[in-house]
Parts: C-alpha cells; structure tokens; sequence
C-alpha cells in the first residue's frame, strides 16, 4: 500500500516550453527535470503526463497557440500530418530529457500517459493515438508503463482504449449511500476493457473547476473520504487530482463552451480545485479527513503534518494612476502597429495572450442610430469612440453588437480586445482569438484597421524606465506608512506571523464584504446607467415609473428584455456594480488604465512570505508584481475575490516591490480623482450618481495584502429573464 502515499502526478505543458515555434524554455519555473529529481530524493515515483495535449484547464490544454498561426483550420489531436509534424518536433526536443528520468535508468518515471482523456475527443482517431504511442516507444522504450485515461464509462473507453497501452479511469466523489454498488460500476467498464491488471483511478477528484460568474465548486470532503475509503477496501489505485491547488499565473487559464447552454465560462486564476491543501500550501479538513482514511489501511505511522506555509498581511498600498492606455500607448508598442485592411486575430499577429489594440476610422452614414456589430469577437470588447468608453462586448453575455449614437466621419473607433483564456475540452480548441470576423456598422463593413499587440506576459519594460520618479514617490510613501504600522515593536506576535496566522485585527478587517447587506433598489441605478449610456427615452420612462412605485425587484421590466442582447448585457453589468456598493460611471466605463504602488517587506522578517492581493473597489483587470504577472482579478464578477502573491515574487527588506495594476473597467481612483477636481468657482463637481464627489472618501485609491484568501466570493448570474443575488 505504500505505492498509494509516494506518487506523484506530474504534467508537462507544451505551450510554456515552447511558447513561439522553436524557441524552447525549460529554465526557472519550466524546469521539470529538477522538479523530477527533487521529487525522486523525497521518496516519490512519478506518473508523467506528457501530452501532447493535458487539458487541465490550461490555454489550449497545453497545446501552443501558434499551431493556430500556422494554421487555424488544423485537425488539432489528429493524425492531420501538419499537426503531427509539430508534435514529432516537440517529442524529439522533450523526450531525450525524459529518458534519464525513467525508473530503469535510476530515476522516478514509472507511468507514461499517452495523450489525455482521448475517448471524449470528437476525432476518435485510432491511427494518431498509435502514432504517439510508437514515438514515445521510440524514444523511451519498452521499460515503462504506457497508460490512458479516460472517463469511467463505455463511451469514453470505446476510443479512448488502445492496442498495448494499459487503460484507466478517472471519476470523483460517488453518492453516500450507495458508494460500493457505484463503484462496481463505474470500475466494470474499465475491465471490459481493460481485463488484467489493477483497478486505477488516476484522475479521483477532491473537487472541481470553477469558472467567472459561477459559484466556487466544492464536493463534501465526507463523499471523498467515503470513495477514497471504499477504493481502498477493494485495493484500487489511485491519485488524488488534484491533492494541492494551483494557480494559473499570468494567461494560462483555459475556458470551457457549455454546449447545452451555448456559453463561454472562462476559468478565474485560481486553480484551488477545493483540494485538501489550498492554492497556498495550507491544510484543509478534506486533507486530515482523508489522512486519517489511509492511516486505516497502512500498518505503520504517517509522517508529521508539516506547519502552514507563512504568511504575511503587508497591509494597504496606495496606488496612482500612470495614465490610461492611451497616454502610454507609444511606450507600450515602441515597434508600431500592424495595418490591415481587415481586422487580423491574434494568432496572425503573433500573439498569444493579453490584449490587442484594433483601430479604424467612421465612415460616414446618412441614417441613425448606428449598430456597430463584431459578429464572434473573442473574447471581451471594450468599445472606444475619440478614447470615449460608449460600451462593452461580450462571448461570456453573447452580446456581439452595441447600439451607438451618431457618429461623425472621421472619428476614431477603437476596440480593446481581452483573451479571456482559449478553450481547453472539447471540439472547439481551436480557439483563434481577437477579431475573427470583418466589423460592421449597419451593415457596411469597416476597413483600413490599425493594430496595436499588447501581450502584457509580464510588466511592460516600458514602466522602469518612464515612471520611475512615481514609483520612488509611492515607495517612499508606502515605506513610512509601513513602518508606523509594521515596526518591530509593534502588538503583532512574530511568532505567530511565521506559522502565518492572523492576528484577531486582521481577521476582523477581513470579514466584511462590500456585498454584504439588505437588497437595495438595484432597478433603479441600474436603469440609471442604461439611460445614461444608451440614451434612450424608453429606459427614462422605466426608470420613472421604477422610482414611482419603489419596485426593488433585481429584475428588468419586460421592455429591456426585447431590446437584445448588449442592453441586457449592460443592465446585468450595472447590478453587479450596484451590488458591489461601488458608484456607477457617469457617462459609460472609464477608459482602461495603470496604477502603480509600491510597498517593502518589514526588516524583522527573515525572508517574504506569501500574501494575497485583495481588491476592494476596483473591478477587472491584471495586477503584476515586481514584473512577474500574477494574474486576472474580477472581484465583482466572483467568485475569486482575492489574487495570491507567493513569496518568490517578492523582494526583501529594503528592497521596493512594485505593484502594477492594468484596470480595464473601473477602480476607486476615479472616484477619489473626480472628487479632487473643483470647478473654476471652487465648487466640487457632482459625480455620476448623484452623490456630491465632495463627500467622497479621498483615501480610498489602495489594495491591500491580506493572510485570508477569497475564492468563494458572491456570484451574479442570469437566467428566467432576471438576475438575482445569491
């Protein structure tokens, strides 16, 4: 039994190694042969997932992006001889690096996985699965285990088996009161095809994935340790995926397509998988729940708990603005622009993650209003006319066209496209991003484009060079806000900060949440906004009528719903910012911009500790740290409220971290910015919602670090044609 508590389950991803065609990494974070290594003088044997494809609600499910750039109609994880091309590319370059690392050349690679899950794949390609097989053995030989994985049922398994590679299944927690009769089942399909050998579960869930919008999945820690328990009873084997949550720095999240819901559900940074240890490192009741299942089957005594991974709340850090996209827009594309005559997605430009920059001109019209469509945009459109934000487009909401008022020819219409992460399962991955379709306004296809590529893996070297007397400014301020807070001498226990527990303060300023509360009359400030940004006489007549009658329904009145799809999307937009007890824009989204801050470890710490960046106020966007790019933040779409910061992405005592946040829709500064602003006459301007900016809270434009990390945050979600609170 001492197999089921040495075993490690190890991925490689294809697009981190080769992230361009031919430029291969495989230092710092890529190196898994020290990983392997390190995990072989612990005592683990190593089950390898090679790929070429791993899923994992990665971009792509680890394949690279620029399979599309060669070409997007290429039968991806088939045996299209240009994919399988590549493929035997990339295994040349990988597998030489592996064959050490096998257990009959002294290393800890015992299992191969070829390919992953195949029998769910639309292709059910016999003669790929055969192609991969033989060029693993080419490279590897016979003294390995090659193994599949597949779904534990007939229907995965038809395809999903192979000749000469040993088959498995993967499933989660099974039904309480009926455990072993499941499990019976769910394993017989696994020997119908696959006779002799172990029963193997090498994919048992603990959890499962959530996705932006949606609430955070979890699975009763008490229906895992009573399948875990079961498993055991029968001897099968198995690996717990996954046992330690993760995390998808930067834009390596995937998404999912709903195919029944026709919906696009991106994944959130957070790879937390409810698994027994968390995203940072500490222990769950679903880990000691399970830990004690297993002591009962082994005859000696499991090692000690290790303590909790230290953690360090840093405190708030005040943020300033840099200036928006458009004041450094020059910096940030030092080489130019692409020029088209249509609009090209990111793949013909050469990217693969972040952000494009589309821009064209208006021609002229002779009829009003104007309906601007981007049939398939993929995947999130912030609307720009003259660097005025008039709306927002979305593959999550399906709204592909905004109503616009009139326009002027000559005027510039920008469009910022977001790459929400490219679909990891399923028939649709491949997923070509940006503008995949010509634009339109009233039918008349827009041309003459211009593109700025904005991949934004890591700060933009740009913001050292240009801004470094702001930075300084923040640090210094940060530096003497710290130290009055922070000082040796100060109440918190060091002692307890190292076994990075919170102090009672802490905790309690953690606890409130600005979603907190009575329902308010969201209706109305949200037919506030639709008024102000579609101007319409319509949405002014609901909302008198709403205020007449004090309806608080969270439900748009039965005109909104046929008015399509962007004024829906507008309305669900404007109650998440209600309910987020944050002020609606006055005339549309602010323009999308940097802040930057700065902070310093205090001097009686040995070393950084992991801390979590939390949000408050500020709404979408991707923070950096100290150039490393830590990921998406979305607090008010949830359910991830907080972004972790481990500890090897920060800088000790004296040295200055920078904070870097790129904020796409709308962030406490603005507020606090509106409200400083006099008129001529030395009176406060009124701020959109009609509050006097003059009341506003100055020192409200920080983020803060924080030891509690948020990941089961509220949701906001549509459906009956109304949207609720959860």
């Amino acid at each position: 039994m001492s197999s089921h508590l040495s075993t490690c389950l190890r991925y490689i991803s294809w697009n981190m190694h080769e992230p361009q065609t031919e430029q291969y990494r495989f230092e710092g974070e890529n190196d898994f042969e020290s990983f392997l290594w390190l995990a072989h003088e612990h005592g683990f044997v190593v089950i390898l997932r090679p790929g070429p494809y791993i899923d994992a609600e990665r971009d792509m499910g680890g394949l690279p992006y620029w399979l599309l750039s060669v070409n997007a109609s290429m039968a991806l994880r088939t045996s299209d001889p240009q994919y399988l091309y590549y493929v035997d590319r990339w295994f040349d370059v990988l597998m030489p690096k592996i064959k050490p690392l096998l257990y009959s050349n002294g290393g800890p690679v015992v299992m191969v996985q070829v390919e992953n899950e195949y029998g769910s794949y639309y292709a059910c390609d016999d003669s790929y699965m055969n192609h991969l097989h033989v060029k693993l053995k080419t490279h590897l030989g016979n003294d390995v285990v090659y193994f599949t994985t597949d779904g534990a049922s007939p229907y995965y398994l038809k395809c999903g088996k192979q000749p000469g590679i040993y088959a498995t299944v993967d499933f989660g927690a099974l039904p309480m009161n009926d455990t072993m009769e499941r499990l019976e089942e769910v394993f017989s399909s696994k020997i119908k095809y696959e006779p002799r050998g172990p029963l193997v579960n090498s994919e048992f869930y603990p959890g499962w994935i959530d996705h932006w919008g949606e609430p955070h999945a979890t699975v009763p820690a008490q229906l895992v340790a009573r399948t875990m328990y079961e498993m055991l009873a029968i001897r099968a084997c198995f690996t717990v995926y996954v046992i330690c949550g993760g995390t998808s720095f930067g834009f390596y999240n995937g998404a999912n397509y709903d195919e029944e819901k026709k919906a696009f559900e991106p994944s959130p940074t957070s790879y937390d998988f409810d698994a027994p240890i968390t995203e940072g490192g500490d222990f769950t009741m679903k880990y000691f729940l399970l830990r004690s299942v297993i002591q009962q089957y082994i005859d000696f005594n499991l090692p000690a708990v290790p303590p909790p991974m230290p953690k360090f709340p840093y405190g708030a850090v005040s943020m300033k603005l840099i200036g928006s996209i458009y004041d450094v827009l020059d910096d940030l594309c030092k080489d130019g622009s692409n020029k088209s005559l249509y609009p090209q997605s990111f793949e013909q430009l050469g990217q693969d993650y972040g952000f494009v920059l589309y821009r064209t001109k208006v021609p002229a019209f002779d009829s009003f209003p104007i309906l601007l469509d981007l049939t398939h945009v993929r995947d999130r459109a912030y609307i720009l006319v003259d660097q005025f934000p008039v709306g927002i487009l979305s593959r999550m909401d399906g709204s592909y066209a905004i109503q616009l008022p009139k326009l002027k020819q000559g005027q510039q219409l920008d469009i910022l496209v977001e790459n929400q992460g490219r679909i990891c399962y399923g028939p649709l991955i491949n997923d070509v991003k940006g503008l995949i379709w010509n634009v339109t306004m009233n039918n008349r296809t827009l041309t003459n484009w211009e593109m700025f590529s904005l991949p934004f893996n890591a700060t933009p070297s740009w913001f050292t060079s240009a801004y470094d007397s702001r930075v300084k400014s923040s640090a210094d301020t940060a530096s003497q806000s710290f130290a009055a807070t922070h000082s040796p001498a100060s109440s918190r226990d060091d002692e307890a900060v190292s076994d990075g527990l919170e102090d009672e303060t802490a905790s309690q300023s953690q606890s409130s949440s600005p979603l907190e509360g009575e329902r308010l009359d969201a209706n109305v400030r949200a037919l506030e906004m639709l008024a102000r940004l579609l101007r319409t006489r319509e949405h002014e007549r609901s909302l008198e009528r709403l205020k007449r009658r004090g309806e608080t329904l969270v439900r748009p009145p039965p005109s909104l719903l046929q008015s399509g799809a962007p004024a829906r999307a507008v309305f669900t937009q404007a109650i998440r910012y209600y309910y987020a007890g944050l002020p609606l824009p006055a005339t549309g989204h602010p323009v999308p911009s940097f802040y930057t801050g700065a902070f310093i470890v205090p001097g009686h710490i040995k070393s950084p500790q992991d801390s979590y960046l939390r949000l408050n106020g500020w709404y979408k966007g991707v923070a950096f740290v100290n150039g490393f790019n830590v990921g998406r933040y979305w607090p008010v779409m949830g359910p991830q409220v907080t972004l972790y910061v481990p500890a090897h992405a920060l800088k000790s005592h004296p040295q200055v971290n920078v904070l870097v946040l790129f904020e796409l829709e709308w962030s406490p500064c603005t507020a606090a910015d509106d409200a400083a602003d006099e008129d001529d006459d030395g009176t406060t301007a009124e701020f959109g919602d009609g509050v006097e900016s003059g009341n506003r809270d100055l020192t409200a434009c920080k983020v803060e670090f924080v030891t509690k990390h948020v990941i089961d945050g509220p949701v906001f979600r549509a459906w009956d044609g109304g949207w609720y609170r959860p």
